[in-house]
């Protein structure tokens, strides 16, 4: 059946607008613009977005609109600052590149920080759970005796500060235990706490506490016959983890991090790792394939002896963060991942690392028959780097915790953007993440002339 001629004209007129509004739509989604001498060039997108919103957006010192917004803007570097009263500036130079979006995903941090006491009778032997969710500590100087002990301060990601519980007691001192003076360290699973009490003559006791309730004193069993084959299960469940995370690596980077690292840590989210060079190396460019738009800041491929980076695995990007201190003494993680031979390895060859079980008995890496402290350490170091590092991972993944003699500052993790968000007194070098990553918690005490012991306190920085 023919149509008519009109109809007909009509039907390719309206497929034609629809076929040419369709190819307009899709440039103008990529950016492109008329300009003033009748040309169509091609933009970019500045996705203008922080945490929180509504803060101005200065570009090229010029305020231009507030967050959230996007903006098209001509190909070229931009100097982009979002301002917010009571808050630090962002700021950082950002390429736009035809076509493609860049976002600014700019945090904010309060520039007056609130503190809030955590603990009011003091904390000593303080140490963070695998998860991030809780932190143990001792107390010596409670009000009555049947409160000094062991003690869980809960840190659910959902709670207000402000309605956090009380600190619960897990465990009560005894004339034979004092658990400040025990070795504390956490199950992998941070279900369990274990505590390694020393005695004279070269004899030890220990004991695995429950963290869900109290433990009374004559319910206090000594596990130390049991201590190798618990730590040995630990070991494991370590090892199983850290060589799926190390699977995830590029086999590049699974030959640097395994034999030209140390110290490596990957964020909460898995999408990025921190590790420390001990050698000189190049990371060869498109180890793998990336999402058209990625981070624009300067990166660098060549790794330096005691220089630390930030290698992410979503963008093939490495960035140089920060460097260690020649004279810093602190321990250094010890790698326990499987091989794709099924064996237990600290040092990986050429094959790609495969998460593989092997026999409980082989996971015996992290013990020191001769110095439980050290096992301890071994341990602890695969749980935070706050025992090997002065940086830690913020818990959004992108940021780190960086603290130093002039104060807390934190980054982001291509190491631009560093502000100090907090730069007064703290106690034994103690600074931890709030899980939601509004309040960092530190050990100080605001009256060091007097005799009160030292406290946890929340810095609220968001």
């Amino acid at each position: 059946m023919k149509l008519p001629p009109k109809r007909l004209i009509t039907a390719i007129i309206s497929l034609c607008v629809i076929i040419g509004g369709t190819y307009v739509a899709i440039q103008f989604g990529k950016g492109y613009r008329p300009t003033k001498d009748g040309m169509i060039k091609g933009t970019g997108l500045l996705a203008a977005n922080s945490f929180p919103t509504g803060a101005e957006v200065y570009i090229n010192d010029k305020l231009t609109t507030a967050t959230d917004d996007t903006l098209n803007l001509t190909p070229g570097s931009y100097q982009v600052a979002i301002k917010k009263d009571g808050y630090l500036p962002w700021q950082k130079a950002l390429l736009i590149q035809e076509e493609l979006v860049s976002q600014t995903n700019a945090t904010l941090f309060k520039a007056a920080p609130g503190l809030s006491p955590l603990t009011l009778a003091g904390a000593l032997n303080i140490t963070p759970s695998p998860d991030g969710q809780k932190i143990a500590f001792a107390v010596t100087v409670a009000s009555s005796a049947a409160k000094n002990g062991l003690y869980i301060l809960d840190m659910t990601s959902s709670t207000p500060l402000s309605q956090i519980k009380e600190p619960r007691q897990i465990a009560r001192n005894t004339e034979a235990i004092d658990f400040s003076q025990n070795i504390l360290v956490w199950s992998p699973d941070s279900t369990q706490l274990l505590a390694y009490a020393p005695e004279a003559n070269d004899q030890f006791s220990a004991y695995l506490l429950p963290i869900a309730n109290l433990t009374e004193p004559a319910n206090l069993r000594d596990i130390s016959v049991q201590l190798p084959v618990i730590l040995a299960g630990w070991e494991e469940e370590i090892a199983i983890r850290e060589t799926k995370q190390f699977a995830k690596l590029p086999l590049e980077l699974q030959v640097i991090a395994t034999q030209s690292a140390t110290n490596v840590y990957f964020s909460p989210n898995d999408e990025r790792v921190m590790y420390t060079s001990t050698g000189s190396a190049t990371i060869r460019p498109n180890l793998i394939q990336t999402p058209p738009a990625t981070n624009t800041q300067p990166e660098e491929r060549q790794l330096s002896p005691g220089t630390i980076y930030v290698y992410d695995l979503i963008e093939d990007k490495n960035f140089l963060i920060g460097s260690t201190p020649k004279d810093e003494l602190k321990p250094q993680k010890q790698l326990i991942i499987l091989d794709s031979n099924q064996q237990l390895i600290t040092i990986a060859d050429r094959n790609p690392i495969t998460p593989t079980p092997t026999a409980i008995s082989d996971f015996m890496s992290l013990q020191d028959p001769n110095s439980f402290p050290q096992t301890a350490t071994n341990f602890n170091t695969h749980y935070s780097s706050i025992y090997t590092s002065t940086f830690q991972w913020y818990p959004n993944s992108t940021h780190l915790i960086h603290h130093q003699d002039a104060g807390i500052e934190i980054l982001e993790y291509d190491g631009q953007n560093l502000i100090t968000v907090y730069s007064g007194p703290i106690n034994d070098d103690f600074v931890y993440p709030w899980p939601d990553g509004k309040s960092l918690i530190i050990l100080t005490n605001f009256n060091p002339s007097s005799a009160l012991p030292e406290n946890l306190y929340a810095i609220a920085i968001r």
